[in-house]
């Protein structure tokens, strides 16, 4: 059985580990076994406990930190975890390194544009005054989609999907602004707004819609975690 690390993420008011139990359903699920890396800030523990999976996963959670792409912090941007930030950007460029089968969720998927030398929009609608954006954050329950994403027919996003366009849910105010070279957008929302990236010549792809949370009443999400799981 597959071994999936799935990164943890981190609550700074009451020093507690956390992970929303839909990113180990999803892989108990469809036969995998899923690992959970703790919030830890020591990189030879990050790199031991990346020996120890076959492929990994990085999870959602709250905004990162401007500073890691070169930025500063805009009033629309909430404050940011130093621990998630430090353990995800160790993580992130470990597996990379490595080689490793990744799949990217929201604040992974911006983690992974941030490694390949991009950047993140603080805040979506404070930083695109001129853009008819359509709502990013979803008001109806998580299971639900919101809003359709175009997918780049040749791209590794699409031969997961079988498709080329498809509906999502939809919880962020942040957004990939740009991927460095290592990587290219593969998906965008219908305002334009980055929806999936991926690295040109590793195993790795990223989306900003949560598609764990779609998993038990939209089939087709199951395509990416069965993926992952090859």
């Amino acid at each position: 059985m597959m071994r999936i690390g799935i990164s943890g993420n981190w609550r700074d008011d009451v020093l507690e580990h956390k992970l929303n139990d839909a990113y180990v359903r999803c892989i108990a699920e469809n036969g995998g076994v899923p690992l959970v890396i703790p919030v830890v800030e020591d990189e030879k523990v990050i790199s031991s406990c990346l020996d120890n999976v076959d492929a990994l996963l990085l999870t959602g959670g709250g905004d990162i930190d401007p500073k890691y792409w070169g930025d500063s912090l805009t009033p629309m941007s909430n404050t940011p975890s130093v621990k998630r930030d430090t353990f995800d950007m160790c993580l992130t460029r470990m597996a990379v390194k490595k080689g490793m089968r990744i799949l990217g969720i929201c604040r992974g998927m911006q983690a992974l544009a941030i490694v390949s030398g991009g950047t993140v929009f603080q805040d979506i609608y404070s930083q695109n005054p001129d853009r008819q954006l359509i709502c990013h954050s979803q008001k109806t329950p998580r299971y639900e989609t919101s809003h359709d994403v175009s997918i780049e027919k040749s791209s590794l996003l699409s031969d997961i999907m079988g498709c080329h366009q498809i509906s999502v849910n939809s919880f962020h105010h942040q957004a990939v602004r740009s991927v460095g070279d290592a990587c290219r957008v593969v998906a965008k929302s219908e305002d334009g707004i980055i929806e999936g990236i991926e690295f040109v010549n590793l195993p790795i792809v990223a989306v900003q819609w949560h598609p764990e949370e779609l998993f038990d009443r939209h089939r087709e999400q199951k395509r990416l975690f069965e993926w992952l799981m090859k």
